[in-house]
């Protein structure tokens, strides 16, 4: 699957390698999951950018540290992916924001680049079709994002 990083708040520094070392953990989850088609955008932007996303898709006010978007519906997915002509569409959207990212990172005592790695999880679980809805669920999730974690940042603390 091909990724796309877009960086739209240009006040956090990102490294070159930790961007490509995310994209390589990314690529991996999704091949496990035979999901080599198609395009996952990930993009990096502030507060306020996802505080309007939130308000205009969620009903939510005030921002928030990931908002995933999924474009096909999982009987689409199927079709999509047996489709063997066609590697072009849209999978979805991952946006992070930064600022939200830096702060959470102090408060749990890891490093920017170890929340963002978590964020990027949490979002493309639910793009996977993960929830966290209710408590089992969310215990669920939770178990996975720590697992997949472990694997690609073994220094990530476990959080909830």
């Amino acid at each position: 699957m091909s990724i796309n990083i877009a960086i739209i708040h240009q006040d956090k520094k990102l490294t070159t390698q930790f961007l490509e070392k995310l994209e390589e953990m990314i690529s991996s989850i999704l091949e496990e999951r035979e999901l080599q088609k198609g395009e996952l955008g990930l993009i990096f932007a502030d507060d306020l950018h996802l505080e309007q996303l939130n308000e205009k898709y969620r009903g939510k006010s005030g921002p928030t540290d990931v908002l995933s978007f999924n474009y096909l519906e999982p009987n689409e997915k199927e079709d999509y992916l047996a489709d063997a002509d066609n590697d072009e569409f849209a999978f979805g959207d991952i946006y992070i924001s930064l600022d939200r990212a830096a702060e959470q990172a102090i408060d749990m005592k890891h490093s920017l680049e170890s929340e963002i790695a978590r964020l990027s999880v949490h979002g493309l679980l639910h793009l996977l079709g993960f929830e966290h809805e209710n408590d089992q669920d969310a215990a669920l999730m939770e178990q996975h994002e720590i697992d997949l974690l472990h694997r690609f940042y073994p220094e990530t603390p476990e959080v909830s």
